[in-house]
């Protein structure tokens, strides 16, 4: 089976650990684990090249400005759009809040079997929950399974 975990970036956090443990698990089990990392630098993009697993920069800027910000998040999601056509996974599994939106509408256009997305979200954030909680309610609206 084929799967594309979709995350923002691979620093030393909850979740990003979770999900390089989750992608040794299942390389043990024979599935086909893509990682998408809209920002592809951290501390754990080596233990993610040990596992031998195919790892994609999204190329997204965080902390390039707002401008410059839009624009790489705007090219980070056509390369998630282009690697999901190009792979054709059973199951694409976005974590964490932005990656959740981006996971949900190109699983959705491109009718991918099982889209799943993270429950931790925007709104546990109060800021972020008044411009982009609509957002996120969206997504999880839409997806098949939230975890």
């Amino acid at each position: 089976m084929k799967v594309t975990f979709v995350i923002g970036n691979l620093k030393n956090g909850g979740s990003e650990s979770q999900l390089i443990k989750l992608i040794a698990g299942l390389r043990k089990r024979n599935f086909e684990p893509k990682l998408f990392a809209s920002d592809g630098n951290g501390e754990l993009l080596k233990t993610a090249k040990e596992l031998q697993c195919d790892i994609i920069h999204g190329g997204y800027a965080p902390n390039s400005g707002a401008l410059k910000g839009i624009y790489t998040m705007f090219i980070c999601f056509l390369r998630l759009l282009l690697h999901l056509i190009q792979s054709n996974p059973d199951v694409v599994n976005g974590f964490l809040p932005y990656v959740n939106v981006m996971t949900v509408f190109c699983g959705k256009i491109l009718r991918i079997k099982s889209v799943l997305t993270s429950y931790r979200s925007i709104q546990n954030d109060s800021f972020r929950a008044s411009v982009l909680g609509l957002v996120d309610s969206f997504s999880r609206r839409f997806t098949d399974v939230v975890v």
